[in-house]
């Protein structure tokens, strides 16, 4: 057996230790050094996948004296151990040395021998216990494990021997770090190509892993923060898009989790060296769509809730008296849902228009494609409308700009008013009868109401110029006319 020195980690009080790697050249051998001054005796600390000093492929070796031997068996020092530092004799570089690692396992021990793992059908098992057909994933399974506190390494003192051949060889027995596993339906993935994958079956969405030695085993389940509005999920995996619904112990969904954290119940056998259940298995259901539970006003307008694709529960009336709408709503397009199981009323809610460049406005800027809104009262909600000279083609309601016809509206009613403030004379359509501004449009609900009105909405909607303060002058800058029960005319005050 030939190794090439790494490094050659010192004087311990009853051992000097080398750190060796794969590979080797007689001439680099170290070996028969350690014979001449004679440390001849060497034990061999094979990291069996894992590496000593952050050295990839290296081992450890500790060389003995034989009159170390003389009064019976030696105790040997654990790779690692604090006595092969300054404690011990050492320098602080011999003790770190000697640590060994591998990322993503934790150690369960030393053991004297190992043999291939397999199950009672002879198929090849890997870390985890689970069956695979690569041979480079199999795993190791262990016996004869060395109680560095208790154990003697002996030695026939009528025998010659060579630090070339160690006298005991011990394996690192190396434990995955366990794992929650977490399955779920209709996980959308992506191919070489980068084409979206929709799996309609059960499917490994996520998992977290724990070192059972250094970090806790449990997991708390993703619950709703009322005080927030939204749920929370610390660690558990999530899914884009998506948000938690339940956990289940079987794909069935029969056997539900309700407890508030997952404790792993996996276990070490340190006699084998091998991880038992290291895998917990869970089975999670998802709603579609990025949902909030909302109980005040707060929670709507916070900015980590507001989300013109989210989902909002209202549970209850909410008062939006000193509160800001949102702008990503009145200025965007709302493509989410506003629901209540029983009707509720948000009420007081002021939106102003602030950017002269707005193609669409009112409450939400557009509501468009698969929106819903269901039971919800909108009640005194005021528009303040300040159209600018970049507006050409831009339309305004009440409620939003545009609306969709693919959007769903169920026992909805908004009542309130639209305030118009100054408007830009480039859009005067003419003289007479004509001389009304036509660069945008105003609906009462919605801008595009002509084209479009929406079913399953009552409205109680009001429009009206309103003074401008202009420097030391106020101005009323216009005339609005309700054309019918939801178009409204711009026209020029001919008295400004």
């Amino acid at each position: 057996m030939k190794r090439r020195s790494k490094i050659i980690i010192g004087l311990l009080v009853v051992c000097a230790a080398a750190l060796v790697g794969a590979g080797c050249s007689t001439s680099s051998n170290p070996y028969n050094d350690f014979n001449k001054t004679g440390f001849e005796i060497s034990v061999f600390y094979d990291s069996n996948g894992g590496k000593f000093s952050m050295s990839d492929n290296s081992n450890l070796v500790d060389t003995l004296p034989k009159d170390a031997f003389k009064n019976g068996g030696v105790k040997l020092l654990e790779p690692g151990d604090e006595k092969r530092g300054p404690n011990g004799g050492g320098t602080e570089e011999s003790l770190t040395r000697s640590k060994v690692e591998r990322s993503g396992y934790f150690l369960a021990g030393w053991y004297k021998t190992r043999e291939p793992r397999v199950d009672a059908s002879g198929n090849m098992l890997d870390d985890y216990g689970e069956i695979t057909t690569d041979e480079k994933k199999q795993g190791w399974i262990y016996n004869d494990k060395w109680d560095f506190e208790t154990d003697l390494l002996e030695i026939d003192s009528d025998k010659k021997y060579d630090a070339n051949t160690p006298v005991l060889t011990l394996y690192a027995g190396w434990i995955p770090n366990f794992t929650f596993r977490f399955y779920a339906k209709n996980v959308v993935s992506t191919d070489e190509n980068d084409n979206e994958i929709v799996n309609p079956d059960w499917s490994v969405y996520g998992s977290q892993t724990f070192n059972k030695l250094t970090q806790s085993d449990e997991l708390k389940v993703p619950s709703w923060n009322m005080e927030k509005g939204s749920v929370e999920y610390g660690r558990f995996p999530q899914l884009s898009g998506k948000t938690f619904d339940k956990i289940y112990l079987n794909k069935e969904l029969t056997d539900e989790v309700t407890s508030e954290t997952l404790k792993h119940a996996g276990t070490v056998n340190y006699e084998r060296g091998i991880a038992e259940n290291p895998v917990a298995i869970y089975y999670t259901t998802w709603r579609e769509g990025v949902w909030y539970k909302i109980t005040k006003a707060a929670q709507m307008v916070d900015n980590d809730n507001v989300s013109v694709n989210g989902n909002y529960e209202i549970l209850n009336d909410l008062d939006f008296t000193g509160f800001d709408w949102p702008l990503a709503f009145s200025q965007s397009d709302f493509t989410g849902k506003i629901i209540a199981e029983n009707e509720v009323t948000l009420s007081n809610i002021s939106v102003n228009q602030i950017n002269n460049q707005r193609t669409y406005g009112g409450l939400f800027g557009r509501i468009i494609d698969e929106a819903e809104i269901r039971n919800v009262n909108f009640e005194n909600v005021t528009y303040n409308m300040m159209s600018g000279s970049r507006m050409q083609g831009a339309s305004f309601g009440l409620l939003a700009g545009f609306i969709s016809s693919t959007v769903t509206f169920e026992n909805v009613n908004v009542s309130g008013k639209i305030n118009v403030g100054n408007v830009y004379p480039l859009y005067a359509a003419g003289g007479g009868d004509k001389d009304y501004f036509t660069g945008y449009s105003i609906g009462l609900l919605n801008g595009n109401t002509s084209a479009y009105k929406p079913v399953g909405i009552n409205f109680d909607i009001t429009c009206e110029a309103v003074e401008v303060q202009s420097g030391t002058q106020t101005i009323i800058p216009c005339i609005v006319t309700i054309i019918n029960e939801t178009e409204v005319r711009i026209s020029a005050n001919p008295n400004p």
